[in-house]
């Protein structure tokens, strides 16, 4: 029998370097030596064959009739931006890494990218690709081993093998059971898990439980009470300093060779059905916090393959993604979460039922806390409170990208992208700038795709619309939501284009003045022409100002402030809006609509009497300097 592993020795000493949490680097990715992959057809064939000649585990060897591929294991090679962004559409079930499965991770840290690749290439992705997946088209890949994945780790996408497999699927421990004795054999042949694990030992303990429970006519579903599973638990923050918590972060449990395991219900023959759902991928709460539910047979052989948790840039329900320079998406790799000792045995099996990693801290440099950044803001504007405001489109050819340069340049929303390649659609140019800034910016580049999202059922609305209303509505969004994340937050317009009507339409009165370049000259040389006004209207919402931006026709200026003016005939400032539409418009000079009269000289204060020393009254003498005393 092998000792009882308690939950502190399961936690692999990384994480237990301090009470205050665990440092996540953030630098590239080191791989060593290249594995010999257990799963490998090839290698699980000889496997089954050398159990077979082995008196021990004949029995359950014979269960096998045959043993056919279940996965391709493949090296896609995206060369662009549109192919890169054709796979991650592909990639509904999570299963695209940037880092392969079978080399030692030397160091952990932002996802591997192969040498010599050309600024701007995406890396190659490598997947487990179940056989009854489709392939993406336009993508050039190839497929570097034929994979066989026993069902005890593949249920959902391992459904014929099981019906060719077994006679009868009443007792699925029996069957797990076998497919433990070739796992055990598939490891042994290829030298992947560590030599102080005793193998036969642990094959020993499973024998004598499953015969236990076959004499005592027990039939055990595996997960089907709660302690059989483990949640592994934790909270992941950037800026170790401010301790900021990332809303919304894709944290996912990723196993050496097999990348992610999927648990999912199925029928089988018989009208089988698993009763459970594995939960290997979630996302993080408010509180930075994830909760990963496994069942602790799989946890074990995810402990020996040595597994990891990857943090990755991909929104929840595939609604947006985060790339970089490379048009790779936005990934971290943590160091293994296990220790050495951490395989279990039976009484661990009923003994352990939480893992708690404490605080995770990424070490965010400058180009992280960018990405984080967008990444926030990205999350909020899809799924937080955003005061009744239209959402961008969260399946945008499935899926709307966010590409993150680190180079010079000026932030873009581009939707001509509609294409069977659509490459990025908002391109980031704000590394460098202030979290608040970069923030406000993605906000801004989001409108403009929630704008084209409102309008989209009329052809080339969205492109036909005047420049001054698609960025003054995207200046509006901007904002009222980082306000409402950043209530100081303020920033600046420009008449014609970047205007402030949002703005003016929903806050109190006040002076407004603007300074821009002569229109059409915007150098620095030129002349800078100063315009004021007195903004009188107040007391309307974005959610009202977007609604007029939705009525139809409404692709010019005059038009929104008609359809604003028409829709909401209760606010007693309506009147004003004009007075606002056409100072926003103005270039060289402003007539307000109404100027009131100067207000009159208010007269000189009254004077009242001091009294001085002995009871006597003092005042100045109009015009002199001399004081008259009562």
């Amino acid at each position: 029998m092998t000792s009882k592993v308690t939950e502190s020795s399961i936690i692999s000493p990384e994480f237990q370097n301090s009470n205050s949490g665990f440092e996540i680097t953030v630098d590239q990715v080191v791989l060593g030596k290249k594995l010999e992959n257990p799963f490998k057809l090839e290698t699980m064939k000889k496997a089954l064959n050398n159990l077979k000649g082995n008196s021990k585990y004949q029995t359950y060897a014979e269960h096998y009739p045959s043993i056919t591929k279940t996965h391709r294991y493949i090296k896609f090679n995206p060369q662009t931006e549109d192919e890169a962004n054709i796979m991650y559409k592909w990639d509904t079930l999570h299963l695209l890494s940037t880092t392969p499965f079978d080399y030692e991770i030397l160091k952990a840290g932002q996802s591997y990218r192969e040498p010599n690749l050309k600024d701007g290439q995406p890396s190659p992705m490598y997947a487990n690709v179940p056989i009854d997946i489709s392939l993406p088209q336009h993508v050039k890949y190839e497929v570097l081993d034929d994979i066989y994945v026993p069902s005890i780790l593949a249920p959902d996408v391992n459904v014929k093998n099981s019906k060719q497999r077994f006679d009868n699927d009443a007792n699925t421990a029996y069957n797990d059971l076998c497919d433990e004795i070739l796992l055990m054999e598939a490891y042994k042949l290829t030298n992947v898990i560590d030599k102080s694990f005793n193998q036969e030992n642990y094959l020993d303990e499973l024998i004598f439980e499953n015969s236990k429970n076959q004499k005592e006519n027990i039939i055990v579903n595996p997960g089907t009470q709660p302690d059989e599973t483990i949640n592994i638990s934790g909270r992941i923050f950037y800026d170790v300093n401010f301790y900021f918590p990332i809303h919304g972060l894709r944290v996912t449990i990723k196993a050496r060779f097999l990348g992610l395991v999927h648990q999912v219900n199925y029928d089988s023959r018989q009208s089988r059905i698993v009763p459970y759902v594995e939960n290997h991928s979630t996302n993080t709460n408010t509180l930075g916090e994830f909760n990963l539910n496994v069942t602790k047979r799989i946890l074990n052989h995810m402990a020996m393959l040595s597994f990891a948790l990857n943090i990755s840039g991909q929104g929840p329900e595939n609604a947006f993604r985060i790339t970089n320079n490379n048009n790779d998406l936005i990934s971290i790799i943590s160091p293994k979460l296990t220790s050495n000792l951490a395989y279990y045995d039976t009484n661990v099996l009923k003994t352990v039922s939480n893992i708690n990693l404490g605080n995770l801290y990424i070490n965010s440099d400058s180009v992280h806390n960018y990405y984080f950044t967008v990444f926030n803001a990205a999350y909020f504007y899809y799924f937080g409170d955003i005061g009744g405001l239209s959402r961008p489109p969260s399946r945008f050819n499935t899926g709307l990208t966010i590409k993150c340069y680190t180079t010079f340049g000026r932030s873009t929303a581009d939707y001509s992208r509609q294409t069977i390649w659509g490459g990025a659609h908002i391109h980031m140019h704000e590394f460098g700038s202030d979290n608040i800034r970069t923030f406000a910016i993605t906000i801004h580049e989001l409108a403009h795709a929630a704008h084209w999202d409102m309008v989209k059922s009329i052809t080339f609305r969205f492109e036909r619309t005047d420049a001054i209303v698609t960025e003054s509505y995207a200046k509006g969004v901007e904002w009222f939501l980082t306000k409402r994340k950043y209530p100081d937050y303020n920033t600046g317009y420009i008449r014609g284009t970047y205007t402030g009507i949002c703005q003016d339409l929903i806050d109190t009165p006040k002076m407004v003045t603007t300074y821009d370049y002569q229109p059409g000259d915007p150098d620095a040389n030129s002349e800078i022409i100063s315009l004021s006004y007195n903004d009188r209207v107040q007391g309307f919402t974005m959610p009202q100002i977007e609604a007029a931006l939705r009525s139809t026709g409404v692709t010019s200026f005059n038009a929104w402030q008609i359809c604003i003016y028409n829709q909401n005939p209760k606010n007693n400032n309506r009147e004003y809006i004009s007075e606002a539409f056409r100072y926003w418009n103005s270039y060289n000079s402003f007539t307000p609509d109404f100027v009131p009269p100067p207000m009159p000289t208010p007269p000189p204060p009254r004077i009242i009497p001091t009294p001085r020393e002995g009871g006597e009254f003092c005042y100045p003498e109009e015009g002199t300097n001399r004081r008259i005393c009562l």
